[in-house]
């Protein structure tokens, strides 16, 4: 691998950009779902604003805490289906396999609604056997298991949405309506019921996540190709979904641990109100990974289709293109979130004042994640996601290790060393996976494969 000049490499880009229609669409959805983000971020900061101030510290830590452990079960209950739609059903769209591509949508349902099942009836056994009645979770365990059902069925929706390139629909629903409908249900269960606790906050979440997920079902039908809504389900592909769909779950698993592990081992070890403090840190400076994940929503089913159909100078093209508006949206938020933190975390109350340490911790991680581009859903959409995976998987272990080590010593800030460090390895290795084995070069770094 030789370095180029970063300066030739733009105007590489930039005169492809001018020639190339693959770029011109590509550049325009991207911008349209990361507007629909952007947008989202300024409704979900205002619809935090008065929840953590409604809940203070302790409450809106129970709260995030439970919502981790449900994200977490959703990973079993949808069993990776959710990433299965992204890849085949693109791929039965361009084939007009239509028999095949209502039959993967009834297969990822029913398998996501029958896994539920059995979950919960485990659950349910587990706290009777085990008397823990008097557990955190005993109260809310109502709450949860409809909660879980609504994640499940909703995450496999918007991933249908998506493979289907519906992708700016399923954005405005998840980012946009989504906030709004969760502050309106916030406000009623806190005003008219008059409960201000992370009981409510929860049952507030159930109310909108109903709401969206009818809506979004409804526009699936209705979005769906006439060819195979005449169709009678196909199965014939089953092994070859199951195949796929059980790495995806297991590195989905490991992504949203990545992501939730801290929360968790935080409130464990330190006390919910730390955990509530560190969820805000955390959640801005998530914020910066939206361009990545803007581009990415549009990217996967696109890897899909060139890798599938061969054409991987065309998908280099698209590489070049998302490497560098993740970076420039990454670099900007980061310096903004760095500026005005200290100015927006005591908007969230008082004692989140001690989120930004580890905020900006985090924003070191976000960056390295921006440098290393679409290295995950390079792996997954060609077949290499057991691979991943396995990486994924050292990874979490180095964050759970890295909690118990640091978060003792160092608390908020200890949790954040860790889940930054798990984030550099995993992408630092993934990056070093494809421009080895793939040829293809993810990132804005002058490397030339």
């Amino acid at each position: 691998m030789v370095l180029m000049p970063i300066k030739h490499k733009f105007q590489q880009i930039l005169e492809i950009f001018r020639n190339n229609a693959d770029y011109r669409r590509f550049s325009g959805a991207s911008l349209g779902v990361l507007i629909a983000k952007l947008l989202g971020v300024f409704i979900a900061f205002f619809v935090q604003i008065p929840l953590t101030r409604l809940l203070g510290a302790e409450e809106y830590g129970i709260y995030v805490y439970i919502l981790s452990w449900v994200m977490i079960a959703s990973i079993l209950t949808n069993m990776g289906m959710n990433m299965t739609f992204v890849k085949y059903l693109p791929i039965y769209v361009i084939e007009k396999k239509w028999a095949l591509l209502k039959g993967l949508l009834v297969f990822g349902l029913g398998m996501g609604t029958g896994v539920y099942i059995l979950l919960i009836s485990i659950g349910a056994e587990i706290f009777y056997v085990f008397g823990l009645q008097e557990s955190l979770f005993f109260p809310f365990l109502p709450a949860t298991a409809f909660l879980l059902f609504l994640l499940t069925i909703s995450q496999l929706i918007i991933s249908a949405l998506r493979g289907l390139k519906l992708v700016l629909l399923s954005e405005i629903m998840e980012t946009m309506v989504k906030p709004l409908t969760l502050l309106a249900s916030f406000l009623f269960f806190f005003y008219f019921v008059s409960e201000q606790n992370a009981h409510a906050a929860l049952w507030g979440n159930i109310l909108a996540l109903l709401t969206i997920t009818i809506f979004m079902a409804v526009h699936l039908w209705r979005n769906l190709p006439e060819q195979a809504k005449k169709k009678v389900p196909e199965f014939s592909d089953n092994s070859a979904w199951r195949t796929f769909a059980f790495p995806m779950m297991l590195m989905s698993g490991m992504m949203l641990l990545l992501n939730r592990i801290d929360i968790i081992m935080l409130g464990n070890i330190a006390g919910a109100a730390d955990a509530g403090i560190y969820a805000i840190g955390s959640r801005l400076a998530g914020l910066t990974a939206f361009g990545l994940m803007a581009v990415n929503t549009i990217l996967a089913p696109r890897i899909s289709e060139m890798y599938h159909a061969g054409q991987l100078e065309r998908l280099q093209d698209i590489l070049n293109l998302a490497a560098w508006m993740v970076f420039i949206f990454t670099f900007s938020a980061a310096i903004a979130l760095a500026v005005l933190g200290p100015f927006l975390l005591p908007l969230f109350g008082d004692d989140f004042s001690g989120a930004y340490i580890p905020m900006l911790i985090l924003l070191g991680g976000q960056m390295v994640n921006a440098l290393a581009g679409s290295v995950g859903f390079l792996m997954t959409m060609t077949g290499q996601q057991k691979e991943a995976a396995k990486i994924l998987f050292i990874a979490v272990l180095l964050n759970i290790g890295g909690n118990f080590l640091f978060v003792p010593l160092y608390g908020m800030a200890g949790a954040a060393i860790a889940t930054c460090m798990s984030i550099v390895f995993w992408n630092i290795v993934l990056f070093i996976r494809v421009t080895k084995n793939m040829h293809l070069n993810p990132s804005i770094l002058p490397i030339k494969i």
